[in-house]
């Protein structure tokens, strides 16, 4: 450090002419040390070379901070800031410490609105930055990039106000004791906070240390009180009719004045449909899915999902788009297409995976999320002007929707009449041609590794509702150049090329299961090896004494806005184990079950999908596809034809490697296990036609069924009852015998 203010200072004697030029233009942050006044000409010399670039000359300020020089889209808008922001590091925090100074911690995202708004009223402001130069140091956070240091203070911030969301706002120590903490706080309240806060410290230090102290406690008791507890299906008992009890039964989702998708209760739902008939659940599953392409939370124009609805109805919505919505959205209605059948349900999956294939695809993988806001108006790029719409909607049928503090508004299309209609399709060709003019939204180029994961698994189940093969080949692209840029030794970076310490769950659990996703599409072996490779990390992820240290709190089970990763990782470890002979880490796989369970039996309505991974894991697999025989033999249940949304006529298509079989459903041996299903009155089974086969264990030919076949259930199209059915497996070489196996289904 020494030896760095040296330099510039012999540098600058020499050029002082340097400086000047570059100060012409951004000035320097109030209140700096001589430090930081110092490394100021390397800041202008920094944005000299960056200036040009979309963030930077986005950013809001006539400053310059270190900030330019940072990766992040977030941090990079703060750039032109007054306040002296850093990012965040130990040693920053231990010099903090050393110095008894509090830290000023901010942690958003570059596409969040309310930290635009906070940005725009108090970060900006000369006099603000005074505050927080002279008495704090300054500290950034992409919540995107740091996942520790973002759960760990969402989570103080729940223990606070009782829920969590962005901007963070946050006075810490330098232990990161948090002796303030709030979301967005207004100017004149955040410059009251700032400045009584930092008298108290100089005072009276203990009265922010034993609340500070209480808040910690609280947070680590939620990552590290875990009582592993064996799996009981007693927890599952109860929790549809607790669920029914939560869901709005007149818009659908969770009761509330703010909705968001909860896509972990959704695919939950439709986990329990393909288990057993429930007409209630299955009533307020299709209310919801249907009631959000009517909204507005669904981009009826662009395509898309935005993040939540502002009101209880899906109308209005908070209209930045992340990619991880997106990919669990196009899973979610791709799902209950196959389920239901629905036109429409396929038609809003296909138009988000074309979304995102438009606006959010790279060369180097898909790109984070789109702004909320546009040329600083809250869904300004999503509102219009209602002559604008008069004057193109003739023939369309279409609803429009205000919001709260602007004359525009917004525009949503009929869903059923005229989707496909050739006015609406002109309709929208004008919209798009029409805001094409005014410009783009700044969309968030960080290309997350787990983000991506998610992406790619989503347009697997794009493809398998389309059959459109340009999904299946943008996914295996992205996944090859995600593996050989980021995968290293065992370690895999959350981004391309970027110093990291802390390696995440998220990231490997949501890439394995789309290795394992392009694995059931493709059938090449490398996905499932690196699948496996990468679940062979899982086990450093369950050190709970390890998770709960130095802020490494990345123990989420509970669903929140993303799947949890830790439920995938379960998910992962038993798909892997039933497609090879692979065996996870014994002890690693029996925490991951064990934490599911007492997370689920603690809080049932607030880990549904654990729930369902529970199912998969210790009752029966409810996958559409599966496999048996030590992952000899795959099976995919394929629904051909629907009536009145329910399922009529099912195919279950069987596929055995060379050198494999199962018993036909009529073998001719006594001992051997037919592959015969017991079926319901109504229902009609038809079998293919059996080979007979002479084989080295038995002196009479074998009536068995290998490669390639299906069997076909058919039913009476008025009989809306749906059973449960036990189809036995016995698969068998032409050595041996495995042992007889069972799967289920509902029909």
């Amino acid at each position: 450090m020494k030896l760095t203010k040296v330099l510039l200072v012999l540098f600058f004697s020499l050029f002082p002419n340097f400086t000047i030029l570059l100060a012409a233009e951004l000035k320097m942050p109030p209140e700096l040390n001589e430090q930081d006044k110092l490394a100021y000409s390397l800041w202008l010399s920094e944005y000299q070379k960056r200036k040009n670039g979309e963030v930077i000359a986005r950013a809001k300020g006539d400053y310059i901070n270190r900030l330019i020089s940072s990766s992040s889209p977030y941090l990079k808008q703060h750039a032109k800031n007054p306040i002296n922001w850093k990012e965040w590091n130990q040693e920053l925090l231990n010099e903090a410490k050393e110095a008894n100074e509090l830290v000023f911690l901010s942690i958003g995202y570059s596409t969040c609105h309310w930290c635009h708004v906070m940005e725009k009223e108090s970060f900006v402001d000369p006099d603000i930055a005074s505050i927080v130069n002279k008495k704090y140091v300054a500290v950034k956070v992409d919540r995107e990039e740091l996942l520790h240091v973002d759960n760990y203070y969402a989570s103080a911030l729940e223990q606070v106000k009782g829920s969590a969301g962005w901007p963070i706002t946050a006075i810490i120590t330098g232990d990161g004791l948090p002796v303030f903490i709030d979301s967005y706080i207004s100017k004149d309240k955040l410059s009251k906070i700032l400045n009584r806060v930092h008298n108290v410290w100089n005072t009276r230090p203990e009265f922010l240390l034993a609340p500070a102290k209480n808040i910690d406690a609280l947070v680590k008791a939620k990552y590290q009180n875990f009582e592993l507890e064996e799996f009981d299906p007693k927890i599952l008992e109860s929790i549809n009719e607790k669920l029914i009890a939560q869901l709005d039964g007149s818009y659908g989702g969770f009761k509330g004045n703010v909705k968001f998708p909860s896509e972990s209760m959704l695919l939950y739902i439709m986990d329990q449909l393909r288990r057993e008939q429930n007409d209630k659940l299955e009533e307020l599953l299709i209310l919801q899915l249907d009631k959000m392409i009517e909204g507005g939370i669904y981009d009826h124009i662009f395509g898309g999902f935005h993040r939540y609805s502002t009101d209880a109805t899906w109308t209005v919505p908070h209209f930045e788009k992340m990619l991880y919505n997106q990919a669990q959205l196009i899973i979610v209605y791709s799902q209950a297409y196959q389920l239901f059948g629905k036109e429409s349900y396929k038609r809003v999956a296909i138009e988000t995976a074309d979304f995102v294939l438009r606006e959010f695809y790279s060369e180097d993988g898909f790109y984070s999320a789109s702004d909320a806001d546009f040329k600083g108006e809250e869904g300004g790029f999503y509102l219009w002007d209602k002559s604008v719409i008069n004057s193109h909607s003739k023939n369309v049928d279409y609803n429009l929707y205000s919001v709260k503090g602007s004359e525009k508004v917004g525009v949503t299309l009929n869903p059923v009449r005229g989707s496909g209609s050739k006015p609406t399709k002109d309709f929208r060709e004008k919209l798009v041609a029409l805001r094409a003019e005014y410009g783009r939204l700044h969309i968030d180029k960080k290309v997350l590794t787990g983000w991506n994961g998610l992406m790619l698994s989503a347009l697997g189940v794009a493809f398998d509702i389309s059959r459109d093969d340009k999904y299946v080949r943008t996914a295996e692209g992205v996944a090859e150049k995600i593996w050989n840029r980021r995968y290293s030794s065992g370690s895999l970076f959350r981004q391309e090329s970027y110093k990291q310490d802390i390696f995440y769950l998220e990231d490997y659990a949501y890439l394995s299961n789309a290795f394992i996703d392009l694995f059931d599409l493709t059938g090449n072996p490398k996905w499932l090896n690196r699948s496996q490779e990468l679940a062979s990390s899982f086990g450093s992820f369950v050190d709970l004494d390890r998770m709960a240290t130095e802020f490494e709190y990345q123990l989420q089970i509970s669903d929140s806005e993303l799947l949890s990763s830790y439920v995938i990782a379960n998910n992962v470890s038993n798909k892997i184990e039933r497609r090879s002979e692979w065996k996870n880490d014994i002890k690693s796989k029996e925490i991951f079950s064990k934490l599911l369970t007492s997370k689920v039996k603690s809080e049932p309505l607030n880990s549904l999908y654990a729930a369902s991974s529970l199912k998969n894991t210790f009752i029966s697999e409810s996958y559409r596809t599966r496999y048996f025989a030590q992952g000899n033999g795959k099976i995919q249940f394929v629904c051909m034809e629907y009536e009145m949304f329910s399922c009529s006529k099912m195919r279950i298509n069987f596929s055995m490697k060379p050198g494999w079989h199962i018993n036909s459903n009529n073998p001719r041996q006594d001992y051997l296990i037919p592959t015969h299903i017991e079926t319901p009155n109504g229902v009609k089974v038809d079998y293919p036609k059996a080979k007979f086969v002479k084989l080295g264990f038995e002196k009479e030919p074998l009536s068995l069924y290998e490669g390639e076949f299906a069997l076909k259930l058919s039913k009476d199209i008025l009989d809306k009852t749906k059973s449960l059915i036990k189809l036995p497996l016995q698969a068998c070489n032409d050595r041996v015998c495995l042992l007889p196996e069972q799967t289920e289904f509902v029909f």
